[in-house]
């Protein structure tokens, strides 16, 4: 059903799959965190789940909005269709941390026609992919979770782990290690007779 109401909660569902119980949420407008948790809490309430499809005009961007930072813990996607309804929806690798997303993988089209059950935790896996496993419950084909190959994604992972901790290593030798140097004279003078 498209645009089905819900009177009991107060709310209207972009698309709902009635025998799925599933709740689709099309956003191509800001939202704040707030309202996606308050509409998973209401539709929740009745039993369905929630998949979240993200207009990639206003999302999938440098910067993570509130909204998709808090997604991060539900099923959602994106999506570049346009008025004349070219485009695909699609799930995306990226490496983010902090509210910036460094780096983005290929795009890999996801089919809603064909929801999974996902039992399990993955081992062995890039953490957005393995805390997925954890924290949705089903997927769709086609997704992250679907992939066979997540090598390009480990190596993504792999190489802003390894740049964020060179960047540590960086500030601790210019900052840190002066004012320890600093404090270590400071104290081996007030204990000298």
């Amino acid at each position: 059903d498209v645009e089905r109401r819900f009177p009991e909660i107060n709310r209207i569902a972009d698309v709902f799959w009635e025998s799925e119980r599933i709740v689709f949420e099309v956003q191509c407008s800001p939202i704040s965190a707030d309202e996606v948790m308050q509409r998973n809490a209401d539709y929740g309430s009745l039993g369905f789940r929630v998949v979240w499809i993200m207009h990639d005009r206003r999302y999938n961007r440098r910067y993570l909005s509130a909204a998709e930072e808090i997604l991060q813990k539900s099923p959602h996607y994106y999506t570049n269709i346009d008025r004349h309804g070219d485009g695909f929806i699609y799930d995306q690798y990226s490496y983010h941390r902090k509210g910036v997303r460094h780096e983005k993988d290929l795009q890999v089209k996801v089919d809603l026609s064909l929801p999974k059950q996902f039992h399990g935790k993955l081992q062995g896996f890039p953490r957005l992919i393995a805390s997925r496993s954890q924290n949705w419950g089903f997927h769709f084909a086609g997704d992250l979770l679907d992939q066979d190959d997540c090598k390009a994604a480990l190596l993504l992972e792999g190489k802003w782990d390894r740049i964020f901790r060179s960047k540590r290593r960086w500030l601790r030798y210019i900052f840190v290690r002066p004012y320890q140097n600093v404090l270590r004279f400071l104290l081996e003078v007030v204990n000298q007779p």
